[in-house]
């Protein structure tokens, strides 16, 4: 049975390239609850999900900067703000994307259910085929490969033998790009990657991922094939810094002992000199006073607080003749 149909058709009535959203925002009155930062979000979310004929998106945030014009930090309040109140939910995925969906009460698509009997029942309808019902393009569904950021494709299993498998292919360099992306490197970085290095050194780099522990496993792809060091061993750069500074800790603790050890051996020569010179006859004793306090008037050690045969310059410079006395006895001897 058909069934008559008084409106004309849909794209004769709407320019091609449009965007469906719900009576439900403004009757509901969400429209004057949401900030202007808010709003610019959600109508964003709303071009990249239903503008596109499906529930989600996984748009990147330097795109819904510049669709938006807000800054990251009014962004970043924006989409919590949205997430607090229930009108879109964010799932951050593996590669370090979000992929973004707007609230089953918000949403301008039937449930994945009840398309396919929708669909039927309208192609029984109107006597299209099961094909194309319509008998060309529908206008208002607009081609995927328009978005500009996508899931990242599934990762594809590399051989662990290494140089055993060739590698020269164009399937196995985009299957290459498809395993960096999936590791969250990025797509124009893993292109450059591929296109500028050879697929055997990129399939040795992420087949050493496997056996490595890192906290960026995208940092260390790209540093280790940038650098070709696919078979070297991670540095820890936080451990190499802790046992640098052991190290000069030890050489400091080192080096003060050293000294303090040296003013001992120091300190017990003067002693032993001083000893020595209480051993000499009074007479050769007045001639070093009379030789310290010569030296200490050209030197200026006069003027020294407390200059006497206590102050320790005193007995620096009386240790300094009787040494001289020493060795030339022991000359004569």
């Amino acid at each position: 049975m058909q069934l008559a149909v008084s409106e004309p058709p849909i794209e004769g009535v709407l320019k091609p390239g449009f965007t469906a959203i719900p009576n439900v925002i403004w009757e509901s009155g969400i429209l004057k609850k949401l900030k202007h930062s808010e709003l610019s979000v959600l109508l964003a979310l709303y071009r990249f999900t239903t503008g596109y004929l499906r529930s989600w998106t996984c748009i990147g945030e330097t795109l819904l900067l510049q669709l938006t014009g807000l800054s990251s930090s009014t962004l970043y309040e924006a989409k919590r703000s949205l997430c607090r109140q229930g009108y879109i939910q964010i799932q951050h995925m593996v590669s370090g994307r979000c992929e973004y969906r707007i609230c089953e009460g918000l949403q301008a698509l039937r449930p994945e259910a009840e398309r396919g009997a929708v669909a039927k029942f309208a192609r029984k309808a109107s006597g299209g085929s099961e094909a194309d019902p319509s008998g060309r393009p529908e206008p208002w569904k607009e081609s995927k490969e328009k978005i500009y950021h996508h899931p990242a494709p599934p990762p594809v299993e590399l051989s662990s033998k290494g140089d055993d498998v060739p590698l020269s292919s164009d399937s196995t360099r985009l299957g290459l790009t498809r395993t960096l992306i999936s590791a969250g490197v990025s797509e124009f970085m893993a292109h450059k990657l591929v296109k500028s290095h050879a697929p055997e050194m990129i399939a040795k780099a992420v087949d050493r991922l496997k056996h490595v522990q890192v906290e960026n496993p995208a940092g260390y792809l790209v540093s280790e094939i940038l650098r070709g060091g696919y078979g070297q061993a991670v540095v820890d750069k936080a451990q190499v810094q802790k046992q640098e500074r052991e190290n000069i800790h030890r050489l400091r603790v080192s080096q003060r002992e050293e000294d303090e050890m040296a003013r001992e051996r120091s300190s017990q020569r003067v002693v032993q000199r001083l000893e020595f010179f209480e051993s000499l006859a009074p007479e050769q004793q007045q001639k070093l006073r009379v030789e310290v306090e010569i030296q200490a008037q050209q030197d200026g050690f006069v003027r020294l607080p407390g200059w006497g045969p206590a102050h320790p310059a005193y007995r620096g410079l009386l240790s300094e003749l009787v040494s001289a006395l020493e060795a030339a006895v022991k000359q004569r001897e």
